[in-house]
């Protein structure tokens, strides 16, 4: 899979304080890739090196397969970092119109945008009097403007209301599976980013702790019963058999099925029934909420 962007031992100081540390991730053409850590974990720090708007103090950065940020591969990737800035006293047009100028892009370009993120109806209103997610709505269309292969959002649902968030929601998931974009986002909504993301990088005090998929994180969350059994191996089977290999293993001394909370007796009878000897039933599960808050060291 093509690497879109990969950083190796990437770091970032200012004065003793290390805000990106040794940090090595990668981000593959056609992930969304969720980061996830408290106020001053390092997030934007991160992103704002990827776009070259500070400079690390070691490390590399890859973009596009390419060792050094140029102006060709940078103009691949849109970004809407921490708050857009807008020009408060022109429209959304009238911004888009200004921004095209960096991009590159034309008139057909601005009218996709603005109707991608539902602001062709704004008319002549000034972007000082939008609201707080229609400003948001204009940032994330500059961030657009170009066609971008890789998106950069810090924070892109923050204060939005439940509707606002599932247009943003909509909007990534369309444009990853039609064009597929690549997007590396930031939120402090662990329950919204889960909707959208394919992989995850936890970030905390700087250090990268660990890059999990969606689909690993999920078989790490589910419900799960461990069965203290006489026989092991031959609890497997007979589960297995009754259940499928997915979602039955053996944890040391103990079967572990997955998803089944609820057949717990059915589960013991079963065994029982085979002539198996069951010392103990325990129910466990981990919401994706929990691992994060655990992963970072504490509340969110």
């Amino acid at each position: 899979m093509e690497a879109v962007l990969r950083t190796e031992h990437l770091t970032k100081t200012f004065g003793n304080k290390a805000a990106v540390n040794d940090v090595s991730m990668t981000i593959e053409k056609g992930d969304i890739s969720g980061f996830i850590g408290k106020n001053g974990a390092g997030k934007t720090t991160l992103m704002r090196l990827v776009l070259n708007l500070i400079f690390p103090t070691s490390g590399t950065i890859e973009l596009f397969g390419e060792s050094k940020l140029t102006k060709a591969n940078l103009s691949r990737t849109g970004s809407l970092i921490e708050a857009p800035t807008l020009f408060l006293n022109c429209s959304a047009r009238e911004n888009l119109k200004r921004f095209a100028i960096l991009y590159g892009a034309d008139n057909n370009d601005i009218e996709n945008v603005l109707k991608e993120v539902d602001l062709t109806g704004t008319g002549n209103k000034k972007a000082g009097k939008f609201s707080f997610g229609m400003k948001q709505r204009l940032g994330i269309a500059i961030a657009l403007l170009g066609n971008p292969d890789f998106i950069i959002l810090d924070e892109p649902v923050n204060g939005l209301d439940p509707e606002g968030m599932k247009e943003i929601r909509d909007l990534i998931l369309r444009l990853n599976r039609e064009k597929g974009t690549t997007f590396l986002i930031s939120s402090h909504l662990i329950d919204e980013l889960s909707k959208v993301v394919t992989k995850y990088g936890i970030i905390r005090d700087g250090v990268l702790v660990e890059e999990i998929s969606a689909e690993n994180l999920k078989k790490k969350c589910t419900h799960t019963l461990k069965i203290t059994v006489d026989n092991v191996d031959g609890a497997k089977a007979l589960l297995s058999a009754a259940y499928g290999n997915d979602c039955v293993s053996v944890d040391g001394g103990t079967v572990v099925i997955s998803d089944h909370n609820d057949e717990s007796a059915e589960i013991n009878k079963k065994l029982f029934e085979s002539g198996f000897s069951v010392s103990g039933i325990e129910t466990a599960a981990t919401d994706i909420e929990s691992y994060f808050i655990e992963m970072m060291g504490g509340e969110l």
